[in-house]
């Protein structure tokens, strides 16, 4: 009689076990993101996870990690730069060339910002959605949120949007890379077409 009891009772055991199981997979596979000031390899394991985001190798051109990734709409590539001395990731930069002309990296677009929050989580996006616009160089618009700032492309080339996340710490040394490109030549990154050369002498 006790052996029968314990039989009836292991296949409700074996739910339960699997259900919580899965739920904890899928917190971990939904919650796994990773942004600047983290290291190349939790980085590679993000983009590794991600639904949307390519697969990430060394591209000396740019000498930066890069991918490109076919997605619903068109192509996404990443791009993501490191401190040299200890690996730390200084910056990642998103760039989509996507068949949605409503859909733009601002505070203000849903459709991007759903992209933002599918990328990495919803509060990114929200940091992003609250972010104070801080300044205009040129096509280029900076925005400080309390964990990062973003950097976005005003009129997109192309149909490619740019978002470039970066360490607040950095927000002044990137407006003075910007101003000093509007009138010396400066390469960009190109995932889709030859690399460009931004600015003039």
């Amino acid at each position: 009689m006790l052996m029968k009891q314990s039989l009836n009772l292991n296949p409700f055991k074996v739910l339960r076990n699997l259900a919580c199981s899965s739920i904890a997979l899928l917190l971990v596979s939904t919650s796994a993101h990773a942004l600047p000031g983290q290291s190349l390899e939790t980085v590679r394991q993000w983009a590794k996870e991600s639904f949307v985001l390519p697969s990430l190798v060394y591209n000396r051109k740019v000498d930066a990690y890069t991918g490109i990734r076919t997605i619903e709409g068109g192509l996404l590539a990443l791009y993501v730069k490191l401190r040299p001395r200890d690996g730390v990731v200084t910056q990642e930069q998103i760039v989509s060339q996507l068949n949605a002309p409503d859909l733009a990296f601002t505070r203000n677009n849903a459709k991007g910002l759903k992209l933002i929050e599918r990328i990495y989580n919803p509060q990114i996006a929200e940091d992003f959605r609250k972010s104070d616009y801080v300044a205009q160089v040129g096509d280029i618009d900076f925005y400080q949120g309390k964990q990062f700032v973003y950097i976005t492309n005003r009129r997109p080339l192309q149909g490619t949007r740019r978002l470039q996340v970066i360490l607040v710490s950095d927000l002044r040394k990137a407006i003075e890379q910007e101003v000093f490109c509007q009138t010396n030549i400066c390469v960009s990154y190109q995932p889709f077409f030859p690399i460009r050369e931004r600015g003039r002498l």
